[in-house]
């Protein structure tokens, strides 16, 4: 569930296309436990740079929501998420919508070459995190 696609050209930069309101949440629920969090972390990290509103604790809940998910697929193989978990989704969706609209895009190309350094550190998500310092 990226909200940024990337595609390289022949110069090897990423070039950001495409809405995030283009993408469901149950058409991407297979890929929920890397693609939803790398929309949430990329949202975060442009949030980070100045470019965005939402709420840190949101983005906090619904990493949250996106581990019960992945729990609850391991036992029953069933990739669902709570219906009550949907606002958090749609107001990281709305977020990156606007972050697309209004950001420039040397700031989502940072904020995915920020999200593949922590996906090869090892760290813990910083969402937790930044929700309790908020």
């Amino acid at each position: 569930m990226n909200i940024v696609r990337r595609s390289l050209n022949s110069d090897s930069e990423s070039s950001v296309h495409n809405s995030a309101s283009e993408r469901t949440l149950p058409a991407q629920a297979p890929q929920a436990g890397r693609g939803g969090s790398d929309t949430a972390h990329l949202t975060f990290y442009v949030r980070d740079t100045g470019y965005g509103e939402t709420d840190l604790t949101v983005y906090a809940h619904a990493e949250a929501a996106l581990e019960r998910c992945m729990e609850r697929a391991e036992r029953e193989s069933v990739w669902r998420f709570e219906p009550d978990d949907a606002p958090l989704f749609e107001a990281i969706l709305r977020q990156a919508d606007r972050q697309l609209d209004g950001a420039p895009s040397h700031l989502h190309m940072d904020a995915s070459a920020r999200l593949n350094r922590f996906t090869l550190s090892g760290r813990r998500s910083p969402l937790t995190s930044a929700a309790h310092m908020q």
